[in-house]
């Protein structure tokens, strides 16, 4: 069985997270998804992620593509590695390989850690589903015009 991990806030999961999920899955058989808890997306995004950590959580688990569900948390960082909040989870589970995007600004520090830890890191495109690039900061912006414009 080869492991994958990706990690990320997925604060409004959207089609473009399920189709990351996808293309990360097909260099393994057994995809983990670790999420940050509530607290470390207020401390890491400077806000609270749309959905609560519970919702989150039901949601990722419900999805084919995903075999295993962690939630990274502050209190799991080591003072060595205050970028990420998977890492009690990472070195328990032991993946073979840590994948991020192209666009990930901490690769560098995902590579070391990954290589630190035994396993291998990739960088994929970020996906896009359906030639629509959405992100989560652009629904947020989209729910606050609406808001603002009365709809």
């Amino acid at each position: 069985m080869k492991k994958v991990f990706v990690a990320g806030g997925f604060g409004i999961l959207h089609a473009s997270h399920i189709k990351f999920f996808e293309e990360a899955k097909k260099h393994g058989n057994y995809l983990i998804v670790s999420f940050a808890s509530d607290e470390e997306m207020m401390k890491f995004k400077g806000r609270r992620p749309a959905l609560p950590e519970s919702h989150r959580r039901k949601i990722l688990e419900s999805l084919r593509v995903v075999n295993e569900v962690v939630m990274g948390t502050v209190s799991d960082k080591n003072p060595d590695s205050p970028t990420f909040d998977f890492e009690k989870d990472f070195k328990r589970l032991k993946p073979d390989l840590l994948i991020s995007t192209t666009d990930d600004p901490l690769a560098k520090q995902k590579s070391n850690f990954a290589k630190a830890n035994g396993s291998d890191y990739l960088q994929i495109e970020k996906a896009v589903f359906e030639d629509e690039s959405v992100s989560t900061t652009q629904i947020r912006e989209n729910i606050i015009a609406d808001h603002k414009r009365g709809k």
